[in-house]
């Protein structure tokens, strides 16, 4: 079995998947420019701008955009407002 599997490339279009995801969820529910608490997260807030853009913060005040985070972390932000779509 013959099976090559690129890697850095899936794990390219997971991340854009995961973001798109965030967005989506995001606008759908009006809190665009809204700083959105997460918890039992190693982020502290999560903040979409009306242009799409991601910035988060950690718990230490840091704020940047999502991109200069490690990929782990924007999979547990996912997780964390996939916790808040369950309860809500």
């Amino acid at each position: 079995m013959d099976l090559e599997i690129d890697i850095e490339n899936e794990l390219a279009i997971l991340w854009q998947k995961i973001y798109n995801s965030i967005l989506q969820f995001i606008m759908d529910k009006g809190l665009t420019d809204t700083p959105i608490e997460l918890q039992n997260c190693c982020i502290k807030s999560l903040l979409v701008t009306s242009d799409g853009t991601i910035y988060l913060t950690d718990h230490n005040g840091t704020k940047d955009f999502v991109e200069n985070f490690e990929d782990i972390v924007l999979y547990e932000v996912y997780q964390s407002l996939q916790n808040i779509k369950q309860v809500k």
